[in-house]
């Protein structure tokens, strides 16, 4: 990731986070700044870079200063991220946690606080949740642990 995109991200982030906490919808925010919800979900992931006028019409639209939209660094906005992408895994994983029974939530909680060891202990609670063949389980796992799946394999296979 290059510089420009760590900003933008950061912004995306900010922006997202200001609307969330003003309990506006996307919708909203779009129909108040002018842009489609498309657009303003692509500004919120980065995969769409607003122009500097639009930071800060969101900005005011928000009452804030725009300077708190944007990192102080790249090395904070760095960390930022890495905390906000941290905190996402860990609501997601809950969330897929809630429709199991209690017995996997258990497992598949401490798994995620486990998170990402490559420790045998983990392996092992990795591979009875695999062997559960539980589709959602499954899922998640190849998405939040791909590095793991290949060992987990080549444990069931040995």
């Amino acid at each position: 990731m290059d510089q420009d995109d760590i900003i933008y991200t950061y912004v995306g982030k900010q922006i997202r986070r200001l609307r969330r906490e003003s309990m506006m919808t996307q919708e909203a925010l779009a129909q108040k700044i002018g842009l489609t919800r498309t657009s303003v979900t692509n500004i919120e992931a980065a995969r769409q870079r607003p122009p500097i006028s639009m930071i800060y019409k969101i900005a005011e639209l928000f009452k804030t200063d725009v300077g708190k939209l944007f990192p102080t660094s790249i090395k904070d906005a760095e960390f930022s991220l890495k905390t906000w992408e941290e905190e996402e895994g860990r609501k997601r994983w809950k969330r897929t946690a809630l429709k199991l029974s209690l017995e996997e939530s258990r497992s598949f909680l401490a798994l995620a606080e486990a998170s990402k060891s490559e420790d045998e202990g983990l392996l092992q609670v990795i591979l009875g949740l695999w062997g559960a063949q539980n589709e959602l389980v499954q899922k998640q796992l190849r998405k939040d642990y791909p590095f793991i799946i290949g060992k987990v394999e080549g444990m069931l296979i040995d």
